[in-house]
């Protein structure tokens, strides 16, 4: 049997009570959101608020604030656009976690994105956790992330 405990760790929607208040607040915002499993910043995954601390060799609770980031099984992504304009509202660079598939997954629908032929591809690299996009584009931030949302990218 199942606890709810349990349910709810595994559950994709679920924010971890763990989270700064800034990045639950912004997860709540987006439609799209899938969990994703944090770890600390020097390499260790966080279940259920613990990760293993190898300076000290013990097991801690991570604490409310603390930093974390995604890691495996999520992909992190990060997009960069080399043609500046100069105009104040537009697309210079974003970093989101993708939990919608593997690399492959990304790699399509980022194919159907740029078949749109509003970016130019600059420069792409994917590996099993990571996908960086460089492209060149003219479009407001607005524009790219309400085209880059609608892909499911």
């Amino acid at each position: 049997m199942v606890s709810e405990e349990d349910r709810r760790r595994c559950d994709p929607f679920h924010i971890p009570d763990q989270l700064p208040e800034e990045q639950k607040e912004a997860l709540r915002r987006d439609p799209g959101h899938c969990g994703v499993q944090a770890w600390t910043l020097t390499g260790s995954p966080i279940v259920d608020g613990k990760y293993y601390d190898f300076e000290t060799r013990t097991l801690r609770e991570i604490q409310p604030g603390e930093s974390v980031r995604s890691g495996p099984p999520s992909i992190d992504v990060y997009w960069h656009n080399l043609c500046l304009t100069g105009k104040p509202d537009q697309f210079f660079q974003f970093r989101k976690t993708y939990s919608g598939g593997d690399a492959i997954s990304y790699v399509t629908r980022l194919g159907a994105f740029l078949g749109k032929g509003n970016c130019e591809l600059f420069s792409l690299n994917v590996t099993t956790y990571s996908v960086v996009v460089v492209v060149m584009t003219e479009l407001s931030r607005n524009d790219m992330m309400e085209q880059v949302c609608a892909c499911g990218l």
